[in-house]
């Protein structure tokens, strides 16, 4: 097998975080791996139960898009207890024509105590969805349906998140970001003439642009961790209820990985810019498991949010240490991302003692491009060298597991074309595509793999984790390749049936080969 070479604090989290979103209506896996086709919703994306508390306890509905996506699991942790919690994640607006049908479907279902709601959100906006004119008519059709259909719930009303540029330094999109400010102010007269609430989910964002996930819509979880915070509070209020208190987190940690310059791996050095931001959770829950996460992006971003520090704080709430690897972009030297990737195993086992973490539970995951990385770290590594002057560079870069979820694999026919240009370049040499054609490196010393690809994946070919797993186990290895029948690349913009299953069965899985409880 080929052997390739070799603090910033953060914000607190809000609490640790139990991953509790289980979908309601999305079919469970059983003994197999492929899922059942989930059902048609008239919402597009659903209404998912998030929380039962016993007796008659009040019932709360959430109504978003994506951003209600990324907080409403910690929102559910502040109001365990209280509260029985249903979330309506949607892709539609006030603008939608069938968007009072599915309110009228959802509340003849469901009669609720508080409904916290928006318009909805970022889906709404684009200038040309809701025409010029019609944003303040809409809202306050929108408000009316709300207390047609649920005549006796207590309204709040939650205003749209700022819109952000991709560059860094992060700051607020100059052309669309107006709009949105624009929008919430005429939304805020109308709550104010109608004695709603208004959560200012803006207010609170505006001055974290830190906080963003950098993808202009969406952001990191402590950001998510303000605003459910903010929703809790304006629920117990409605309510006349007290919270629950929040645990206390670890601070998650940012560590540069080459403390002075980064290996190119041709024995030249560069400047470094790769970091690992540490996610543990507190000595209650953590089992001493610990997972390297890559984040996707076609070798020409990093998706740091939804598929890095969101990642971490799903595995916090199962007591895993999820660090996220903010790995250089190759640019045509295809080394550099897997030599971090390498450091970045190497840092967790070296610290491992510190992190209260067990050595020989580090494992790798990573989804797209970062599905590529983690697959190339899983087959490509070595034990150290123990006569080196850094005692990081003493210990092992194996990973003992990985998990990949919608990776790239080969640099072959089924390749992703921009990640493959992104990484060799535009004409690499056979043996370079042989070399990171990562099905065709395996061994019986490749660590076991769990793997999730919807079968309708239009960007990358589900064919890469088919090929992937039949190679694990042609050697041997132990693998699991979950089909899913829908969500495409990205499963449904990280929410919904398919997200939470891939989320819940690779838990099992670890669980299974003994590398969680």
């Amino acid at each position: 097998m080929p052997k390739l070479a070799s603090r910033v604090v953060c914000h607190a989290l809000m609490l640790s975080l139990l991953s509790i979103a289980v979908s309601v209506s999305a079919a469970e896996p059983t003994t197999g791996a492929k899922l059942p086709a989930a059902p048609a919703k008239p919402s597009g994306w659903g209404v998912r139960q998030v929380l039962v508390a016993e007796g008659k306890a009040p019932r709360v509905l959430l109504i978003g898009d994506s951003i209600l996506g990324g907080y409403h699991a910690i929102a559910a942790e502040l109001l365990r207890g209280k509260v029985s919690l249903d979330v309506w994640v949607t892709p539609k607006h006030i603008g939608s024509k069938d968007l009072p049908a599915d309110m009228k479907a959802i509340f003849a279902a469901h009669a609720y105590d508080v409904i916290l709601f928006n318009d909805v959100g970022l889906h709404a906006w684009s200038p040309g969805r809701i025409p010029e004119g019609q944003y303040e008519p809409l809202t306050r059709a929108h408000l009316a349906n709300l207390r047609k259909f649920a005549p006796k719930a207590k309204l709040i009303f939650a205003s749209t998140t700022p819109m952000t540029t991709k560059t860094r330094p992060i700051a607020l999109d100059p052309e669309f970001n107006s709009l949105i400010v624009a929008r919430n102010r005429i939304a805020a007269k109308v709550m104010a003439e109608n004695n709603v609430p208004v959560a200012d989910y803006y207010g609170i964002l505006a001055t974290k642009l830190d906080l963003a996930a950098g993808d202009r819509f969406h952001w990191t979880r402590p950001a998510y961790a303000l605003l459910a915070e903010c929703a809790a509070k304006h629920v117990a209020e409605a309510l006349g209820i007290s919270l629950a208190a929040a645990q206390p987190a670890l601070a998650a940690e940012r560590l540069s990985l080459w403390p002075n310059q980064a290996p190119v791996g041709d024995g030249s050095f560069q400047a470094a810019n790769a970091s690992i931001t540490v996610h543990r959770p507190d000595a209650g829950r953590a089992n001493g498991a610990a997972v390297v996460i890559c984040p996707g992006g076609g070798y020409g971003r990093l998706v740091v949010g939804p598929e890095g520090h969101g990642i971490a704080q799903w595995l916090v709430g199962h007591g895993v240490a999820g660090v996220v690897l903010e790995y250089r972009l190759p640019h045509g030297k295809p080394l550099l991302p897997l030599l971090d990737a390498q450091r970045a195993i190497r840092t967790v086992r070296a610290n491992a003692k510190q992190w209260h973490i067990d050595p020989s539970r580090i494992g790798i995951m990573g989804f797209s491009a970062g599905g590529h990385l983690a697959s190339t770290a899983a087959t490509h590594f070595d034990g150290g060298d123990p006569g080196a002057a850094d005692p990081i560079d003493r210990v092992s870069c194996r990973p003992d597991f990985a998990v990949l979820v919608y990776p790239v694999i080969t640099m072959g026919e089924k390749t992703h074309g921009g990640s493959k240009t992104n990484l060799l370049g535009p004409n690499p040499k056979p043996k370079m595509n042989e070399l990171f054609s990562n099905e065709k490196q395996v061994t019986g010393a490749t660590p076991p793999a769990f793997l999730a690809h919807a079968l309708d994946d239009k960007a990358v070919s589900p064919e890469n984790s088919r090929m992937f797993c039949e190679a694990l186990k042609a050697h041997g290895v132990a693998a699991e390749f979950l089909e899913l029948p829908s969500g495409g690349h990205g499963l449904n913009g990280y929410k919904g049936p398919m997200w939470d299953a891939w989320q819940r069965r690779s838990l099992e899985w670890l669980a299974a080969r003994k590398f969680i409880p």
